[in-house]
């Protein structure tokens, strides 16, 4: 299969915080929120799955849907792959599946982002109205990572 993966997207944490520092930090270029939460991942998951044998890809997707640098890579060379599979395919053709595989991942990937932000919402607004003030910070991805797949 093309995605051996169990889970894609496990949690999703937000990056807007009410430090000054950080939201300077996460603002001063683009890409720079994504930059940190790849180098956060690697520090905290690297070392693990390399013990185990595997290769580890921080999965940093900023709220407007900018991928981060490994995890666009990592698209490619998925995409890169898949098309590779079919060797009898011109190079022409192969760039245009290339291209559209690309293209259909992020589609997915936005829509997953925005079905995320969605559920936090709807979350913050039934837990309003109940009265409790618990912030949905950090959600559970887990049912959406399925949807992923189809």
């Amino acid at each position: 299969t093309l995605f051996p993966y169990t889970t894609l997207f496990r949690s999703v944490t937000n990056p807007i915080s009410s430090s000054n520092y950080l939201l300077a930090q996460n603002a001063s270029r683009c890409g720079a929120a994504n930059s940190r939460a790849e180098a956060r991942k690697i520090a905290l998951y690297s070392g693990v799955s390399s013990s185990m044998g595997f290769q580890f890809v921080p999965l940093a997707v900023e709220v407007f849907g900018r991928l981060g640098a490994k995890f666009d890579a990592f698209l490619k060379e998925l995409s890169a792959r898949a098309v590779a599979r079919y060797a009898e395919v011109d190079q022409t053709v192969a760039n245009k599946m290339h291209a559209s595989l690309i293209h259909l991942w992020k589609m997915k990937i936005s829509c997953l982002l925005q079905k995320g932000k969605a559920k936090i919402i709807h979350m913050s607004s039934f837990r309003a109205a109940e009265g409790s003030r618990a912030p949905p910070h950090l959600i559970d991805f887990g049912l959406l990572q399925q949807r992923f797949h189809q």
